[in-house]
């Protein structure tokens, strides 16, 4: 049974209940907790918030489900809504509830399949089209505007961004957190979790997270090109 979870930037302002859904969701995936706390951290800027929403592309929540996801999601729940009313739609979810939409996403981006690696898993929220590419692959080359979004993350200036250059982004994050204080799931940890959070809050958090906290945040357009 777990019974803590990797000292990634936000997960010590989250709740019990939250903490107890996500492993009970990285269950469902047949994932490490470990690995999707850290793709949460990643994505929501440090937040975990399921309202934060990126300025640049709209995205949403979590895993900044953006405009088709958001609507896969809403239609997954029976409900046809497009566009901005799918992204509403998720926004104003609790974040316990919208696990739910985030281990619907990996299935349904990731054709069922479970057992993803913290690679795998974010690069079916990232880019999808090359989740399961080799490392040397291209995502995004030079000339595209794709390729001008993420510009930071092609690291070496060869004018690509690999597969490689993307999982290296996540796995940082997760390093990180590894080398930090470990967070309960279970009994007694919300007031673990409370007295964490009060040594970090407000403009402490934005302080310790600082530019790196958007990192989570590169843009490529609207990703919904790549979820079919």
């Amino acid at each position: 049974m777990v019974d803590s979870l990797i000292g990634v930037p936000g997960i010590e302002r989250t709740t019990e209940a939250f903490r107890q859904k996500l492993v009970e969701s990285a269950g469902r995936l047949g994932m490490q907790p470990d690995h999707l706390a850290t793709i949460i951290s990643f994505e929501s800027a440090g937040t975990f918030d399921p309202a934060i929403r990126n300025p640049t592309s709209g995205c949403v929540g979590l895993i900044q489900f953006c405009r088709k996801a958001a609507e896969m999601a809403a239609k997954s729940a029976g409900q046809s809504l497009s566009g901005e009313q799918a992204l509403a739609w998720l926004g104003a979810m609790s974040g316990e509830q919208q696990l739910d939409y985030v281990v619907q996403y990996f299935l349904d981006v990731g054709r069922g399949r479970k057992g993803l690696t913290l690679e795998q898993a974010y690069l079916l929220v990232f880019a999808p089209a090359y989740a399961f590419s080799d490392p040397s692959s291209t995502a995004y080359a030079s000339g595209t505007s794709a390729y001008a979004q993420n510009r930071p993350m092609d690291v070496d200036g060869d004018g690509r961004i690999t597969v490689a250059d993307i999982s290296r982004k996540i796995t940082t994050r997760y390093n990180e957190g590894m080398g930090r204080p470990r967070v309960p799931v279970g009994s007694g940890s919300m007031m673990a979790a409370s007295a964490a959070g009060a040594s970090g809050a407000g403009l402490g958090m934005i302080a310790f997270l600082g530019i790196g906290a958007l990192v989570g945040w590169f843009v490529f357009g609207d990703r919904a090109e790549e979820l079919l």
